[in-house]
């Protein structure tokens, strides 16, 4: 009997009882009260990788959900800025959507008909654990252990994770994995060239700023929750003007912003380097920052390695120098804002004119959306953001970034780093997020250089290289949609398709996503809602870190965790103690949480205590004192303490030794355009896809460009009827571009790489010569046609830049016309 009908049952009876009590023979049954059942609140947290992670309440009645609300641990005056209540966007509010959905993976699935048909049958977890084992152990026989792939995925919280995979498949003794992230792969590696790390300044770091001078950035978009940075520049922002460079007028603008001005795709490094042309020629440049703080402006001498004093650093001629190529010493070509104005679409006027305003302000704050190093030339449009802020002092400097993107520090307060794991098997390798579908027929011949993929140190030859080996044979998913993520969605699909390129897919899943049509299991896990952890604050969460211990839902359907589904398949095995370490899941849990109390003694003693507590949060003030600013400010100790940076140089390299030396080693690909390709200074490439590309321009005469649309992250939310119905899923076009197309007409996007079918939004936010459009919705082919509307069916993961091998995918062009 349900709970409810039990619930009914005994109200009825206790009911009657009462009436015969009186006397009463004729009972009238309508006159029967029913009791309600209890409602049940308890903790969840949404973990859709918008970066910013938020706690949820969930209200259930007979363990289904009723009502979904932002968390209440902090009340009344208690409820402040440092600490402050957590307000979920529209995403998180839609949590009943997510979990209810049609699409909902309930019990264990295998494939029956081909790749990509969608026909599955019904599987026993034992047949799953038993099939999944005997097909696993062949793979590691048959090919190694480099041919076994954990792709993973981006939804996850501390056990809620790929963790337990990892464990698993290290006891079998080895797999390949992937690094770094299809989100911020290029400023992630080019910018320790530049800082010896990847310092960053908070966004509360800007209260203390008299000018914003944004490249792409959109905080009210990308971290929309009423907790995390979005709400945090609201909130300090004040009177601070408001200067932005941005092919979309995103909504982080409407009106928040002094100016905004169109730019091409891809071309931010050409204005960089013509508002620098203006800073050097009018003399507003800060010489003793660049000469006591920074190396390679201009020209320098031999000297001797910082880090090494029996080693010299060549010298740098003048003509090699960041001076001399804005000047055009070397290539003839001064980088004068008329020159870049016709790159860039920005009037020469205006790029005159916030170059003085740069020049002028004391603390301004200059940042870049990673889109810009989504490009093909990402990291050099990264590079040419940061060397502008260098330029006028503005790095160290209270109320200054150094053109990242903010960042919240969240590492202490993440148990998934504390989990107990199984060791890495030493012969384990990496690839790059963005480069792994290469490896489906590539991976025997992918190597450091090239594809700067990571090995075992004793694989790695005199000049730096080594080989990976293998073709991926066998794909592990959990939690992501990497057909969907990646370049080119039609090619993967179609050696996915053929079972000779990869013998075996495993998707542990919460709904159908297009990954998980094209695998061979689909092994439903517990949604968010449903899971006992430790979820963590994340990196665009702001500056109050926190730590929430979710109790979860009771389970729907027939549907288990990753850590039981890898014991299922570990028991199978045989090696069920090797992967559980002799631990359950909770005692798994219990360990991290230990971690945590020591980091954190504010915490609750253990971790029953914690999940009374609910959520606990950690106050990271930014006031004027020096600790706030060693917390806050990217670079400040160097900057106002000196030191030796681990750069070729020591210092702030804007000519980088290193990025030489790998140039050195890399061979510029076919595909590429021009003769710089990995380039000691930052400079303007005219790149594949681009604006200049002249070998695209006439039969794809737009440039395409995508964002995190409000209604869902990735594909996490694509599903929600409510969020579709809020936020309409359209291209943008400027009506200069529409050729006859309607606002509301059905169109074709069409690159070399594929077609969409969407709806055209006519809109004066989109740039002329620009097409923008969301990501994240769920590939669905017809034919050579996805209707689904996947930005990626346009794009390629067969390009990738030149230092980090990173994707590409917003150097895109395209064409439009009436579906």
């Amino acid at each position: 009997m349900e709970r409810r009908d039990f619930l009914k049952f005994s109200a009825s009876v206790a009911t009657l009882s009462s009436l015969t009590a009186c006397n009463d023979n004729s009972v009238d049954v309508d006159l029967i009260e029913e009791i309600e059942p209890d409602e049940v609140i308890t903790v969840a947290a949404c973990l859709a990788n918008c970066k910013a992670t938020c706690p949820l309440m969930i209200t259930t009645v007979d363990g289904v959900i009723t009502k979904v609300s932002p968390e209440t641990t902090t009340k009344g005056s208690e409820d402040g800025f440092d600490i402050r209540q957590q307000r979920p966007c529209a995403r998180g509010h839609s949590a009943k959507q997510k979990i209810y959905n049609p699409d909902r993976v309930l019990r264990p699935l295998k494939r029956v008909g081909v790749r990509g048909s969608g026909q599955f049958e019904p599987i026993s977890w034992e047949l799953a654990f038993s099939e999944i084992a005997q097909k696993l152990k062949a793979i590691y026989e048959k090919y190694g252990s480099r041919s076994v792939f954990n792709l993973g995925g981006t939804s996850s919280g501390a056990i809620y994770s790929a963790t337990p995979i990892n464990n698993l498949l290290n006891v079998m003794g080895g797999y390949t994995g992937l690094f770094s992230s299809m989100s911020f792969s290029q400023v992630d590696k080019i910018m320790p060239y530049m800082y010896g790390s990847r310092p960053f300044s908070s966004i509360v770091e800007s209260k203390f700023s008299d000018l914003y001078l944004f490249f792409g950035f959109n905080p009210m978009e990308t971290g929309a929750s009423g907790a995390g940075y979005g709400f945090e520049w609201q909130h300090v922002k004040g009177n601070t003007p408001v200067i932005c460079f941005d092919p979309r007028y995103s909504d982080s603008m409407l009106g928040r912003e002094e100016s905004h001005y169109f730019i091409r795709p891809g071309t931010d490094a050409a204005l960089c380097e013509a508002m620098a042309y203006h800073l050097i020629t009018t003399d507003q440049i800060d010489k003793n920052f660049l000469k006591e703080k920074c190396y390679g402006f201009w020209a320098e001498s031999e000297m001797q390695d910082p880090h090494n004093p029996s080693l010299t650093i060549p010298e740098v001629p003048y003509e090699e120098c960041y001076e001399a190529h804005i000047l055009g010493v070397k290539d003839g070509i001064p980088k004068t804002p008329e020159w870049a104005s016709k790159i860039t679409g920005v009037p020469s006027e205006i790029i005159i004119d916030v170059a003085n305003r740069l020049a002028k302000a004391k603390t301004p704050y200059v940042i870049a959306g990673w889109s810009l190093q989504r490009q093909l030339n990402g990291e050099d449009n990264i590079r040419a953001v940061s060397t502008l802020a260098l330029m006028v002092g503005a790095v160290g400097k209270r109320g200054t970034s150094n053109g990242d993107m903010p960042y919240s520090d969240f590492y202490t307060t993440n148990a998934a780093f504390f989990l107990p794991a199984v060791p890495a098997h030493p012969t384990n390798a990496k690839v790059r997020m963005s480069a792994w579908p290469r490896a489906i027929l590539g991976g025997k011949e992918m190597t450091i250089i090239k594809d700067d993929i990571i090995l075992p140190a004793d694989e790695i030859d005199e000049n730096g290289d080594g080989n990976l080996g293998s073709n991926i044979k066998c794909i592990w998913v959990r939690g992501g949609n990497h057909l969907g993520q990646q370049g080119d969605s039609f090619k993967i699909s179609s050696e996915l398709s053929d079972e000779n390129n990869v013998e075996l897919i495993i998707n542990i899943e919460n709904h159908m996503s297009s990954t998980a049509m094209y695998s061979d299991y689909v092994l439903p896990e517990m949604t968010w809602y449903e899971q006992t952890d430790l979820p963590f604050s994340n990196l665009q969460s702001g500056s109050m870190t926190f730590v929430i211990a979710t109790t979860g839902i009771p389970r729907i359907g027939d549907t288990k965790s990753t850590w039981e589904i890898c014991d299922g398949i570990a028991r199978k095995l045989g090696i069920e103690n090797e992967f559980s370490m002799g631990m359950t899941e909770y005692e798994v849990l219990e360990h991290a949480y230990s971690i945590l109390k020591s980091l954190h003694p504010e915490l609750p003693p253990t971790l029953k205590e914690m999940y009374d507590k609910k959520i606990v949060k950690f106050p990271n003030p930014c006031n004027e004192s020096y600790e706030s600013a060693i917390k806050h400010c990217a670079m400040y100790e160097y900057v106002n303490n000196g030191g030796i940076l681990n750069t070729a140089s020591g210092k702030i390299d804007i000519f980088s030794h290193k990025l030489r030396q790998l140039s050195e080693k890399n061979i510029i690909p076919d595909y590429w355009l021009g003769k710089d390709y990995i380039n000691s200074i930052p400079k303007y490439m005219v790149v594949p896809g681009g604006f200049e590309d002249e070998t695209q321009a006439s039969e794809y005469p737009l440039q395409l460009v995508n964002y995190h649309a409000k209604s869902n992250v990735h594909s996490g939310y694509t599903n929600s009827s409510w969020l579709n119905e809020a936020v309409r899923r359209a291209a943008w076009i400027n009506p200069a571009d529409a050729n006859g197309i309607l606002d509301g007409d059905e169109i074709i996007i069409e690159s070399k790489y594929g077609k969409i079918k969407v709806e055209a939004r006519l809109t004066h936010r989109v740039m002329p010569g620009v097409i923008s459009y969301a990501q994240g919705f769920k590939f669905t082919p017809v034919g050579n046609v996805d209707i689904g509307g996947n930005v990626n069916s346009l794009t390629t993961h067969m390009m990738t830049s030149p230092v980090a091998k990173g994707t590409g995918v917003y150097s895109n062009r395209v064409r439009i016309y009436k579906a």
